[in-house]
């Protein structure tokens, strides 16, 4: 609660005058500190700003740059394209490089394509010893499964000859 000053005190110079005065000055205070923190806000944004500009002109000169040097020396003439002889020495130099790089990536593309087809080989290698491995397996399984109806009769047998002596 904000006390005012009696209405029979105008003066400024009167005490209940001079604690209104303190009352407002406090008031100040807080109100000058929120409105800082605001500004330092504001300040911080500001900045972030005023980076993010600049980083963008940055790259926009770059790019203008790059642009810039890779058409000098070609212009538009006569409805055709003229190329200077420096430029032409540039265009020749780039072109080659890409067609090195290409060059490049051709070979290594073939290299891919032979390592895939060794292991396609290996794939069926392997395929066809699983499949050897799994009929012995099966045929395992059946010569034990003849070997224990074979015990099963001789037990068989045994029995009834202990059970006849």
């Amino acid at each position: 609660m904000i006390r005012r000053p009696p209405r029979s005190t105008l003066s400024s110079s009167s005490a209940a005058s001079d604690v209104y005065k303190r009352q407002v000055s406090t008031q100040s205070t807080g109100e000058l500190a929120t409105l800082k923190n605001d500004q330092h806000e504001l300040l911080l944004r500001a900045v972030e700003a005023r980076l993010l500009v600049d980083n963008q002109s940055a790259t926009k000169s770059e790019l203008e740059q790059k642009t810039s040097a890779s058409r000098s020396g070609v212009f538009v003439a006569g409805g055709g394209v003229c190329v200077q002889d420096g430029a032409l020495q540039h265009l020749k130099a780039t072109k080659n490089q890409k067609l090195n790089e290409v060059a490049e990536l051709e070979r290594m593309l073939a290299n891919l394509n032979h390592q895939s087809a060794q292991l396609d080989n290996e794939i069926q290698h392997f395929e066809v010893e699983t499949n050897t491995i799994t009929s012995q397996a099966e045929d395992c399984h059946a010569e034990r499964e003849r070997n224990q109806a074979h015990v099963a009769i001789l037990k068989s047998s045994v029995s009834d000859a202990l059970r006849s002596v």
